[in-house]
C-alpha cells in the first residue's frame, strides 16, 4: 500500500468519524499534519513512521497497542480513554469484533 492510499484510508477514516460518531482525536501525521476526527481533541496521537500511519488506516487494537508499545505511535491524554477511543476507531474503521479478536491473539 503507498504512502498516498494510506493517508486517503485514514482521512476517509476520520470523515466516517466525523459523520458518525465523532472522536475526540487529533492525529500528527509524520509530515506535521494534523487530522481531527470531528469533537475538540482530549487524545493526540503522534505517528513516528508510516507503518505506523498504516495501522490507523485499518486499526485494530492489537495493532494499534503495539505501534503504542513499539514506540511507532505517541499517546497524548489519559491512557484510559485513550484505550476506550482506540476501540471506537477500530469499530469504525470496519474491523468486526471477531477479527480484532482473532487478530490480537495471533500476536500471542
Amino acid at each position: 500500500m503507498t504512502a498516498q492510499a494510506v493517508e486517503k484510508g485514514l482521512l476517509r477514516l476520520a470523515e466516517t468519524a466525523r459523520a458518525r460518531d465523532a472522536l475526540p482525536l487529533d492525529v500528527v501525521l509524520p509530515d506535521g499534519e494534523r487530522v481531527n476526527f470531528g469533537a475538540p481533541a482530549s487524545i493526540t496521537l503522534t505517528i513516528r513512521d508510516e507503518g505506523a500511519l498504516a495501522t490507523l488506516a485499518q486499526p485494530t487494537i492489537a495493532a494499534l497497542a503495539e505501534a503504542f508499545v513499539d514506540g511507532r505511535m505517541d499517546v497524548e491524554g489519559p491512557m484510559l480513554q485513550a484505550v476506550a477511543l482506540a476501540e471506537r476507531l477500530a469499530a469504525l474503521g470496519g474491523s468486526p469484533v471477531g477479527a480484532r479478536v482473532a487478530a490480537a491473539l495471533s500476536r500471542h
